[in-house]
């Protein structure tokens, strides 16, 4: 694989200069927001707040937060993108939506001025996960309208990377291609479709590892952030597995390091991140071992610009210093804010029933589903539908609630289903299901 291209200036320095960057870039982008957006105008004004007057990061906290729900009804209200515009149509490039299973997409429009840092921000990822010119990259993410297509696609293109823009979909045809190819490449996908490719190629007759994919990036889900998913895709491939984080909103912010440290936040000069305590919004301190939500503050965005938008992505602070040399923020994911529930007091995330399952391997597959039935308060032991691997047990079940319980502090209902019987995704994997709401599980 080819020397990536890093620029050391964005992602090290002293965090002072950083915040003295932030309070020389913010003011006019708050005052940019202030002009042309009547969502962020109403929404200061409710809480009896002056954003003409905020300079700093400490300044910024007396701003009332940004949920995506606001930004929706905007949408709603006033058609296609509410009150986050910020520039006429015929100065808007490019059009996305977010992700999600239910309702109307989100739409995120870019100004022409916004898709040059949108594409340096991800090159920065794209350097940081390993990759660079020389590198041969399938594109294995959905290009129908979302972020994690042609946004990033652009991305791989700044750092230099050859894109082959495959998007989802006929994974048979996509072996015989990397067969055909007999050269090295690069997979950017979902981490759970990087072990179904893995089965689609074993079911043709194909060996995944004889196919020469060298490195994996993968974004979308939390996956990589599971040790025994991370060694299943690199066991199935022969490949290096790296992690990139961002949302539909912001596009690409924080990747790993071949050190394996964490992600790490790679925006500097583009965003001003907190850490909040997710139940009361208080300031956390980013100090080792700390656990708080992301909230993110555009510093020069034109369009769909966004202050103090909650990611509601809870993270587990890493403060000791990386060998790469890079000194931003540095995290690993702990789960997502939106998909915790709440048993009997304790607060569960998929991502944390993931990693029991798959430390279970090969007594189980790893796949799963998390089906809540009721409504909260979840007073009850939620469903659990687990893939058999290869233990014939009969007590198997019992075995994967003890294992659960003793981990997670709650004890599930769980229900083992046959190998293979639960749908494997090209796309975002769903775990959570809540049945109480409508959701159908695939």
């Amino acid at each position: 694989m080819a020397q990536a291209i890093w620029d050391p200036a964005a992602e090290c320095g002293d965090p002072a200069d950083e915040a003295a960057e932030i309070a020389a870039r913010l003011p006019a982008q708050l005052a940019h927001v202030q002009a042309t957006s009547p969502f962020y105008r109403e929404l200061w004004a409710a809480a009896g707040v002056d954003a003409t007057a905020v300079r700093t990061l400490d300044d910024l906290r007396r701003l009332p937060f940004t949920e995506k729900d606001d930004l929706r009804r905007s949408q709603d209200a006033d058609p296609p993108f509410g009150g986050t515009r910020g520039v006429p149509l015929e100065r808007i490039a490019r059009v996305q939506c977010t992700g999600g299973t239910t309702g109307v997409p989100m739409r995120i429009a870019f100004g022409k001025g916004d898709l040059d840092w949108l594409d340096d921000v991800a090159a920065r990822a794209t350097a940081c996960a390993g990759g660079g010119p020389g590198d041969l990259l399938l594109q294995c993410m959905n290009y129908s309208m979302y972020v994690g297509g042609v946004t990033d696609h652009m991305g791989f293109e700044r750092a230099g990377l050859a894109v082959l823009p495959y998007g989802v979909g006929n994974s048979v045809r996509l072996i015989e291609l990397v067969a055909a190819m007999a050269t090295p490449w690069v997979l950017y996908s979902t981490p759970a479709y990087a072990l179904r490719l893995a089965q689609v190629a074993r079911d043709e007759g194909v060996d995944p590892r004889a196919l020469r994919m060298t490195r994996g990036i993968f974004s979308g889900e939390g996956g990589l952030q599971v040790p025994g998913f991370r060694a299943a895709i690199e066991s199935a491939w022969g490949c290096v597995a790296r992690d990139v984080y961002g949302l539909s909103e912001t596009g690409v912010m924080a990747a790993e390091c071949d050190h394996l440290t964490g992600l790490h936040l790679i925006t500097r000069g583009h965003f001003a991140t907190e850490l909040v305590d997710p139940a009361t919004g208080e300031p956390v301190a980013p100090v080792d071992g700390a656990v708080g939500e992301l909230v993110f503050t555009n510093l020069g965005r034109e369009a769909s610009y966004l202050v103090r938008y909650r990611s509601h992505d809870l993270v587990r602070i890493h403060a000791d210093p990386c060998p790469c040399g890079r000194t931003g923020l540095r995290f690993t994911m702990v789960g997502r804010g939106d998909d915790m529930f709440i048993v009997r007091g304790v607060n569960v995330f998929p991502l944390g029933v993931q990693d029991v399952l798959y430390g279970m391997r090969p007594a189980l597959t790893g796949e799963f589903r998390i089906l809540l039935e009721g409504a909260p308060p979840i007073d009850y032991a939620p469903r659990i539908l687990v893939e058999r691997g290869d233990d014939p047990g009969d007590d198997l079940a019992d075995r994967v609630a003890r294992a659960i319980q003793a981990r997670l502090n709650f004890t599930p209902a769980v229900e083992i289903v046959p190998a293979e019987s639960l749908p494997r995704a090209e796309r975002k994997s769903k775990r959570l299901y809540r049945i109480y709401a409508g959701e159908v599980p695939e």
